[in-house]
């Protein structure tokens, strides 16, 4: 999946990974500006992305996180250098996945605008599901529910 918004490409990419007795999510999203001009990125140290959603673990009720913003880190873009944003999932106190076990993970990026004081935030950037399909993880990533590919 590629997204394209204000003259910057956004190309993210998931994967699960073993982590202890279960499965995390590693998240990264390289960002590329496509205009020739620079833009500024807003992303706070260990949550350069933003994540909200619920796990639903088997059989219990759905668990909903959601992230709180913690700095104003600027990441600038000028020219056609990529940068990368990454995070990972699970953090806090919540548990890894385990087989049986869903993450439905909205991701959104914190601001984007041609300087500090223009970005706004891309509160629906994609969506990202993990499922296991024969005891082994699988991760998607999406557009967000309501929109056309």
């Amino acid at each position: 999946m590629r997204v394209e918004l204000e003259g910057v490409s956004f190309a993210p990419k998931a994967e699960v990974v073993k982590s202890g007795a279960g499965y995390a999510l590693k998240f990264k999203v390289e960002v590329r500006a496509k205009d020739g001009k620079p833009h500024s990125l807003l992303a706070p140290k260990n949550t350069e992305v933003a994540f909200a959603g619920a796990v639903k673990r088997k059989d219990q009720a759905p668990e909903e996180f959601g992230d709180r913003r913690d700095g104003d880190r600027e990441v600038a873009l000028k020219g056609e250098k990529p940068v990368t944003l990454s995070r990972s999932w699970p953090s806090g106190d919540m548990k890894p996945l385990a087989p049986g076990d869903e993450l439905d993970l909205m991701v959104g990026i914190w601001g984007l605008g041609d300087d500090a004081a223009s970005r706004r935030p891309l509160k629906k950037f994609c969506k990202v599901t993990v499922t296991f399909e024969k005891g082994q993880p699988r991760a998607k990533v999406a557009p967000p529910d309501g929109t056309s590919r």
